[in-house]
């Protein structure tokens, strides 16, 4: 009997999917978590309107790109996980005895 050589461990391909999906996921409730906080708290104690305004805005700003990034991810991540999940449902046993051990 021959040595089969041993296959990628199906189990790690699923790992940078996971990664993106839980970064994603972190980064999108971090988002809306310090943007809604920064946004109370500029305007509850800045005196002046426009200072108010200005810190709301950056932080308007800097909210809304953590949030599309967040949610890119969150996208990247699942839509990755789904299609993981097909092919591994497609015939290939993935506890085979060329499975890397």
């Amino acid at each position: 009997m021959s040595q089969v050589e041993p296959g990628p461990n199906p189990e790690r391909r699923t790992t940078a999917a996971l990664f993106f999906l839980c970064a994603g996921g972190a980064l999108f409730w971090l988002a809306s978590f310090l943007g809604l906080w920064a946004g109370l708290s500029a305007a509850v104690h800045q005196s002046s309107p426009a200072a108010a305004a200005a810190a709301l805005l950056g932080a308007g700003i800097a909210a809304i790109g953590a949030g599309i990034l967040g949610l890119l991810l969150l996208l990247i991540g699942g839509i990755w996980l789904v299609v993981q999940v097909i092919v591994d449902q497609t015939g290939k046993d993935p506890y085979s005895r060329s499975v890397e051990r």
